[in-house]
């Protein structure tokens, strides 16, 4: 989904999306292959910007009993 397609769909949340890192979302059109490629470069970085990454995804996930949600 593109930002153009998230802030038609989702105008009030649009803002959110614009302070995430998209950089290693899913793209329209890849193959497994071209995700996996991908995926391999982003863990190919160094050790400290993986970290932060990760971090990040912390930050932004609740889990609430079982169900996680991501923001």
């Amino acid at each position: 989904m593109t930002l153009g397609e998230i802030q038609a769909q989702y105008p009030e949340e649009y803002p959110k999306y614009l302070e995430k890192d998209l950089s290693y979302a899913p793209k329209g059109g890849e193959t497994t292959r071209d995700v996996s490629i991908r995926m391999a470069s982003i863990i190919g970085e160094s050790k400290p910007n993986i970290w932060m990454r990760q971090c990040w995804w912390l930050a932004t996930a609740v889990c609430c009993g079982r169900q996680w949600f991501f923001f």
